[in-house]
């Protein structure tokens, strides 16, 4: 009896440890054989006595104007990187002179970006996904079409591809994983964005098969950087509702926010013809979710007008709105007032400035915790404020006619913004 227990014994545990080994030899691939990106550090110094450092006109060889497609972005030395609308990859060095450009990018107008690392530039050139080199050199060229890419917090590049897959990339172009998404192979994806642990929350539209548009759902899918799925959830408010714009501009801690219009979307002819003013003076709802998707609060503005930018979440957990309060029942719909909101991450208002000028972006945050954003002023444009909404200075940025993207700092003191309607970039220091 006792050698039939000890025999028993022994091949329990021959079985668990090839249990074990199987377990390690199926997960997606261990980090060890792949090199993750390196992320540009988001320590950014203050900018205290801001002056106009330089403005760079593109194209040179174009009559027509073109905006910026991308927001700019900045290496560790302080050059500039952004592609036009004519096409062109650019680089500028800190005195904003080219230091080179390259043609035929964003073969894909579908995603409108490019991502900087300390080992190059990703951007994407004819549907395939580049590294571009600081000197302007291709590193590597991904074979897959890649239709959207996001690169997380630890340097997972996370790519979905046109054969309906999710994978992730190292920095040498390799694939870490491979996740088949099951979606339908006609889904639009609305926007990504990652907590601090680099996990990865993407919304999207899944255009259900066989079935009318408005039985689509509209899902949002949370992936770990290590390619396992976590959850996938479908919104609890109509996809028509939803408002897309209104995403987290930087990494986000253990909340996040979602916002939706109330206005039923229309059905008839004249309901359409009034949807867009209806929808504006419509109550609108933030919702707030921790990383399972489970509300834990929310809180509604039934002013006129819409949360047409992105919100920024700080290092203390604190989330920024901005809201520009339009009058409807005109038609050139004038401004009554704007708002930049401070919310704790338990839904109170921690505090509210109020302007009569409109705000054409959220803040970006330096390392003082001190705000940059655009505001159309009568005698400034760009500003800075203490953590507590006060103004730090005001700047009259001549030449600009708006500013298109959230204002980008740089890790040695630059400030870098594109307006709209022309072809200009501007540096100030």
């Amino acid at each position: 009896m006792k050698k039939i227990t000890v025999l028993v014994l022994i091949v329990s545990l021959i079985s668990l440890s090839h249990l074990s080994c199987a377990t390690t030899t199926n997960q997606p691939n261990s980090e060890s054989k792949f090199t993750l990106f390196t992320p540009i550090s988001t320590e950014y110094p203050a900018v205290n006595n801001p002056k106009l450092a330089w403005t760079y006109h593109w194209p040179e060889d174009y009559d027509s104007v073109l905006e910026a497609m991308t927001a700019p972005c900045a290496d560790n030395d302080g050059n500039c990187y952004f592609i036009g609308c004519n096409w062109y990859l650019y680089s500028l060095n800190p005195s904003g002179e080219v230091r080179w450009n390259k043609k035929d990018y964003y073969g894909n107008s579908s995603t409108k970006k490019i991502l900087i690392t300390e080992e190059g530039i990703l951007a994407k050139s004819d549907a395939l996904l580049n590294l571009v080199s600081f000197d302007g050199d291709i590193v590597w060229e991904h074979e897959n079409v890649i239709s959207d890419y996001s690169l997380s917090p630890n340097g997972t590049l996370f790519c979905f591809t046109n054969d309906n897959k999710l994978i992730g990339m190292d920095s040498n172009g390799k694939t870490m994983w491979s996740i088949d998404i099951n979606m339908d192979s006609l889904f639009d994806l609305d926007g990504a964005f990652f907590d601090s642990n680099s996990n990865a929350y993407f919304l999207f539209i899944d255009w259900l098969p066989e079935k009318e548009k408005e039985n689509s759902l509209y899902c949002i899918l949370s992936v770990s950087p290590t390619g396992r799925i976590s959850w996938q959830k479908e919104l609890p408010h109509d996809r028509h509702n939803v408002i897309k714009e209104f995403l987290p501009n930087n990494t986000i801690q253990d909340t996040f926010l979602l916002a939706y219009t109330t206005e039923p979307y229309p059905e008839t002819d004249e309901e359409i013809e009034n949807h867009y003013k209806n929808e504006r003076k419509s109550e609108k709802i933030i919702e707030a979710y921790n990383l399972d998707f489970e509300k834990i609060w929310e809180t509604s503005n039934t002013k006129m007008g819409m949360y047409n930018n992105k919100y920024a979440v700080d290092q203390a957990n604190k989330f920024y709105t901005v809201f520009n309060e339009c009058d409807y029942n005109f038609k050139n719909a004038p401004l009554i007032n704007s708002y930049l909101s401070c919310f704790s991450k338990e839904g109170t208002k921690v505090w509210e400035k109020t302007f009569d000028s409109s705000i054409a972006t959220c803040p970006t945050f330096d390392n003082d915790h001190n705000m940059y954003l655009w505001i159309y002023g009568s005698d400034y444009n760009m500003c800075s404020m203490y953590p507590d909404g006060t103004f730090r200075w005001k700047l009259y940025l001549e030449h600009s006619i708006g500013c298109k993207f959230p204002i980008v700092l740089s890790p040695v003191g630059s400030i870098f913004t594109t307006s709209k309607y022309q072809s200009l970039m501007f540096c100030v220091k």
